[in-house]
C-alpha cells in the first residue's frame, strides 16, 4: 500500500504548481529542495531527486528528459511538453 509522495516529490509538485511554465535541471531542483538543509549539493542529493522524478506520476504535459551537456556527464531536466514543442518549432523556423 502506498503512503503517498515523499518530501522530495511533494517539493517538485509544489514547484510545478507555483511555476506552471518552468523548466528545471536536476541541479536547479536540488538547489530548491535542499536550499536550507545542506551546504553543498552532492551526488547523493542529485540521485535522490532523479529517483523521485522517475518514480512519481507527473501532471499532464510534464515529462522528464535526459539532456546531455559536454563535460558534465548528463543532467535530467523536467520540461513542460508544450514549452518544448514551441521552442523546437521556433528553432526550426531559423
Amino acid at each position: 500500500m502506498s503512503r503517498g509522495y515523499g518530501r522530495i516529490q511533494r517539493a517538485i509538485l509544489d514547484l510545478i504548481e507555483a511555476q506552471p511554465h518552468g523548466a528545471w535541471t536536476t541541479a536547479h531542483l536540488c538547489a530548491h529542495i535542499y536550499d536550507h538543509l545542506v551546504d553543498v549539493i552532492n551526488k547523493t542529493n542529485r540521485v535522490a531527486v532523479t529517483r523521485a522524478l522517475r518514480q512519481m506520476k507527473l501532471p499532464p504535459l510534464w515529462f522528464v528528459r535526459r539532456v546531455d551537456k559536454p563535460g558534465k556527464g548528463y543532467v535530467e531536466s523536467t520540461l513542460r511538453r508544450d514549452f518544448f514543442e514551441q521552442a523546437m518549432a521556433a528553432q526550426a523556423r531559423f
